[in-house]
């Protein structure tokens, strides 16, 4: 796996169009910065656990309330194959310091400034977005979002190749 170019497999479509309905049903057409944020973190929970049920004999543990965000992310990252670019991993904590500052305060300077450090993140990893427009700020944080969770449809197929590699 190459870290400039991490490719959607092509086995992997059904888990791309699967997120993608959860993203059209759940994720508002709303402007609202926070209510994106909060229902973007959602689904990108909900994405790292299905990478973590991939070895997972008990998945129904991992829906658990008490199994943070945060512990989901580190048992993706265990279970997913060597080589996953960093940027990826890097977009999902951002999204989440980004909801965790938004859930506990609603109007924050911080809340901002961490808003534009994850847009920038992705901007900086793929300029030409196809998800993302610059002109509106909830349709730029709504593309980020996407890829994002586009970026861990992908890691999940590579974490099924592996195992069923014998991994």
């Amino acid at each position: 796996m190459s870290e400039d170019a991490f490719e959607l497999p092509e086995h992997a479509v059904a888990i791309r169009d699967s997120r993608m309905k959860r993203v059209a049903e759940h994720l508002p057409e709303s402007d609202d910065l926070s209510l994106i944020a909060l229902k973007g973190h959602l689904l990108a929970e909900e994405a790292l656990s299905d990478i973590a049920r991939v070895y997972c004999a008990s998945p129904e543990l991992l829906d658990d309330d008490r199994l943070s965000f945060s512990a989901k992310l580190i048992f993706a990252k265990a279970v997913a194959p060597r080589g996953v670019p960093a940027y990826i991993w890097t977009s999902v904590a951002m999204l989440n310091s980004l909801r965790n500052v938004l859930s506990h305060r609603l109007e924050s300077p911080e809340a901002r400034k961490r808003l534009r450090r994850y847009l920038q993140h992705v901007e900086n990893v793929v300029p030409d977005n196809p998800w993302i427009d610059r002109q509106n700020e909830a349709a730029w944080l709504k593309g980020a979002i996407i890829w994002t969770l586009v970026c861990l449809a992908a890691v999940q197929a590579r974490t099924k190749e592996y195992r069923d590699a014998g991994h």
